[in-house]
């Protein structure tokens, strides 16, 4: 994906100025590089992990980093590649793990918008 599409996408209805002072990037550094559609891998780091983007899936979708170094990491696609017994002993083990916390003592007809 070229670095402008994937800057577009990210950035949602922010401007390229909004972007440089979350991410903490010169304003005319980031507008020069969007306009040359290639920004800096560094960037493009900052950018994702200010917006709450993977910046592993960033470098993969602006074809920096090859996918495979990125189905490791990057919780979403890993998901994907989990067996569903793997999956479902998870889950088991996080509600286990859950028995104790206090959180999970509400009987179910107390929560807002309960209903049966």
């Amino acid at each position: 994906m070229k670095h402008r599409d994937w800057l577009d996408r990210v950035r949602q209805e922010k401007s390229i100025r909004q972007v440089s002072i979350i991410a903490g990037i010169a304003q005319r550094t980031l507008a020069n590089q969007y306009d040359r559609d290639r920004i800096h891998p560094e960037n493009i780091i900052r950018i994702a992990i200010s917006l709450e983007y993977s910046p592993w899936r960033a470098l993969v979708d602006c074809e920096i980093m090859p996918p495979e170094y990125a189905v490791e990491v990057d919780p979403a696609t890993s998901l994907r590649t989990v067996s569903d017994d793997d999956l479902v002993e998870e889950f088991l083990r996080r509600l286990r793990a859950g028995a104790t916390n206090p959180a999970f003592d509400t009987p179910l007809d107390e929560l807002p918008g309960f209903t049966d």
